[in-house]
């Protein structure tokens, strides 16, 4: 016998009993179980496989691997970089190699399932589910598997071949759904995406730092056509959201702390770092502009110093209202990214950072971010084309709209590709 090394056994779970009313596709568990904690608590080794989950044509029940069945009669969906988590060492009898493994995620596996595994020098096999049982870790589902060696790809090539072109959709096993809670199998196509988004963050971050940072003051200053206006509530957001890698070129940003003002009130800023759309109506849609004759400069990677700063004005809450147009700000705002609608509604006023619709929640007349992030305050998901829309709206935006709305777009990339610090 064969015995991976930290290879454990699991206690005795009850039977299995399969969910056939849960339609066609995936298969999953919907108690909604948070799943993290378990990895602590279920030893084995780990196994990458290619799984292949039946999906069902009909009413009848799963039926087994045969080459002799046609492909409109028999249908996988494929999930690569599937995990298996060994129990007991997999038993190299030569004629019959077979092993248990427990399913950590809220997929159900099914009898006659299939999956592709290397073992045995790269040898790579064609394995069956033979059995599944559904057990609990604290209250909380996970499913045994027993299974057995079918063929070798080396040796059966037919079999692979057959089974490929079975294949109606591809999925990839998304790993990080332990500690982003996304879901654990994502569409190839919806995977590739979150990892080409996730890789933009740093890029974006830095392209946006280059735009606006003084290399004087090493501060991050409004685009406008005269003096330096500084917005130490949008400054605060962004160190919040980013990481000193993103923006490691720079060597960290200098930023004010107003955490502890006493004109500081609930802005859109504050919003979005604890989403409630309940309390969207207390939002401050007003700021002003105070002056600082210096600043107390707290930087990441240098010690605590006063840097004087002639001219400096600061973006404040207050109630004489702020409009971008009476500062010399460089652009306008209403940049059209999508089917004729702005990225956020040109008529703003004196609303900070968005307009009017957005704070009265009127999702007709806002515009795409708008809307994107009263999603977001809402606790629902931005879907990805929008993220995309977004993303690749940047390169359009005037210097005003980049100042503002590249870092919230930076905050739903985040949120998406579960990216956290």
């Amino acid at each position: 016998m064969f015995v991976p090394q930290n290879a454990c056994g699991t206690p005795p779970g009850k039977s299995y009993e399969s969910p056939y009313n849960t339609g066609l596709g995936i298969i999953v568990d919907t108690d909604g179980q948070k799943l993290k904690e378990l990895i602590d608590q279920i030893d084995g080794s780990k196994w990458e496989v290619t799984y292949y989950h039946q999906v069902r044509t009909n009413s009848d029940a799963f039926t087994a691997f045969d080459v002799n069945i046609q492909p409109a009669l028999q249908k996988y969906n494929e999930i690569e970089k599937f995990l298996l988590y060994l129990n007991n060492g997999i038993d190299t009898n030569v004629d019959d190699i077979s092993g248990e493994a427990t399913v950590v995620t809220n997929i159900i596996p099914q009898p006659n399932d299939v999956f592709v595994g290397s073992m045995f020098g790269a040898r790579t096999g064609i394995f069956f589910i033979n059995e599944v049982n559904k057990q609990s870790y604290n209250l909380k589902n996970v499913y045994s598997v027993k299974f057995t060696l079918h063929s070798f790809v080396d040796t059966a090539p037919d079999d692979i071949n057959n089974l490929h072109s079975k294949v109606v959709e591809r999925y990839t096993y998304n790993k990080s759904f332990l500690t982003d809670n996304t879901t654990p199998t994502m569409l190839r196509k919806n995977y590739l995406r979150k990892k080409y988004l996730h890789n933009l963050v740093p890029i974006i971050a830095n392209e946006y730092v280059s735009k606006f940072i003084s290399r004087e003051y090493n501060y991050l200053f409004m685009p406008t056509t005269a003096g330096l206006y500084y917005d130490s509530l949008l400054m605060n957001f962004l160190d919040s959201i980013l990481s000193v890698e993103d923006v490691a070129l720079y060597g960290g940003i200098n930023t004010i702390d107003t955490i502890s003002d006493s004109t500081h009130l609930f802005t859109i800023f504050d919003m979005l770092a604890m989403p409630d759309l309940y309390k969207l109506a207390n939002c401050s849609t007003i700021v002003n502009i105070r002056n600082e004759n210096f600043i107390l400069a707290q930087p990441r990677q240098r010690p605590v110093y006063t840097t004087p700063i002639t001219g400096m004005v600061d973006i404040a809450n207050g109630s004489d209202g702020l409009n971008i147009s009476d500062i010399g700000c460089i652009g306008t705002i209403g940049t059209i990214i999508d089917n004729g609608k702005p990225i956020v509604n040109p008529a703003i006023n004196n609303h900070y950072v968005f307009s009017p619709y957005f704070y009265t929640k009127d999702t007709i007349n806002c515009g795409v971010l708008e809307n994107a992030i009263l999603l977001y305050i809402d606790g629902e998901d931005v879907p990805d084309d929008v993220l995309e829309i977004l993303v690749n709206s940047i390169p359009m935006l005037t210097p005003i709209e980049s100042f503002y709305y590249v870092p919230i777009i930076l905050m739903l990339l985040n949120k998406y590709t579960g990216r956290t610090f």
